[in-house]
């Protein structure tokens, strides 16, 4: 058989404040959603902000480990970046 992904999940979620989250550079492969009730989004450089902004990314490679990421805040940011 195949060799399956090691796949890691993360969920986070602040209801006021600023949720940032960091990811070392030895996890190439990141999936990330990333909500906001109002306030702003930022997942490696890309913004998305105003009322409910909601960022999707589906995973672009192929080699483990998988990070799969689902984070979210009420009011405020989010951020995502390398750390």
């Amino acid at each position: 058989g195949g060799e399956v992904p090691t796949e890691v999940r993360v969920d986070a979620a602040v209801g006021i404040g600023q949720l940032v989250v960091l990811v070392g550079s030895d996890i190439p492969c990141v999936a990330t959603h990333a909500e906001a009730g109002v306030g702003e989004i930022v997942v490696f450089g890309e913004r998305e902000g105003g009322i409910g902004p909601d960022y999707r990314t589906e995973v672009v490679c192929l080699g483990p480990p998988v990070l799969n990421l689902d984070v979210s805040v009420g009011l405020g940011q989010v951020e995502v970046r390398r750390g």
